[in-house]
């Protein structure tokens, strides 16, 4: 399993446009095969971070959602209303415990 974590930051001005781009890019993505989560959040201390935790069953289906229609579009549009470079860490899982407390 992998899972992947992304912080960018967004131009304020642009902020509406890149939620609805997230809406739809969010909405796409869960319907990817090999996608078992896919979420974005806006953090809650600066509404221009949005962070991203994404669960992939392997690395097959992180490269076949990376390279889908909707990524490419998504990445296409992007770039410009960031202010800084993302920040992407992909995770490789061996185990997932569900801790109850």
């Amino acid at each position: 399993m992998l899972v992947l974590h992304a912080t960018m930051h967004v131009e304020p001005a642009h902020r509406e446009r890149v939620l609805e781009m997230l809406a739809s890019l969010v909405e796409d993505s869960r319907q990817d095969s090999g996608v078992l989560s896919y979420q974005a959040a806006v953090d809650v201390l600066d509404q221009n971070i949005v962070h991203f935790r994404e669960v992939y069953e392997d690395e097959p289906g992180f490269e076949d959602h990376l390279y889908s229609e909707h990524v490419q579009a998504f990445e296409d549009e992007i770039t410009e209303y960031l202010t800084a470079e993302r920040d992407i860490r992909k995770y490789h899982v061996e185990s997932v415990e569900r801790l109850d407390l």
